[in-house]
């Protein structure tokens, strides 16, 4: 799938309920569009474009893992804290 349109990864990952986490400034419009259209996803995260390497690794995982947490603790809610929203991380 490395190949495949942002679209194509965006519904792959809406079938499998499984939340889209990129660094490509195009899903912002994907969502907006997916959002008119009445699409529902599990949620888009956006990993900041200027982390690279080691650094957007780690980044990504800390801020995961604080959403499992928060998640696990009952501070969020997938349903209604993540699915079908772009947060920008």
């Amino acid at each position: 799938m490395a190949e495949a349109a942002d679209e194509t990864h965006l519904k792959y990952a809406a079938h499998e309920r499984r939340v889209m986490i990129t660094q490509d400034a195009d899903f912002a419009a994907l969502h907006t569009r997916w959002q008119q259209d009445g699409h529902n996803h599990a949620g888009i995260m956006r990993v900041p474009p200027h982390l690279q390497g080691e650094a957007q690794i780690s980044f990504t995982v800390k801020e995961l893992l604080f959403y499992h947490e928060a998640e696990r603790i009952g501070a969020l809610n997938l349903i209604t804290d993540i699915e079908n929203r772009l947060i920008y991380l």
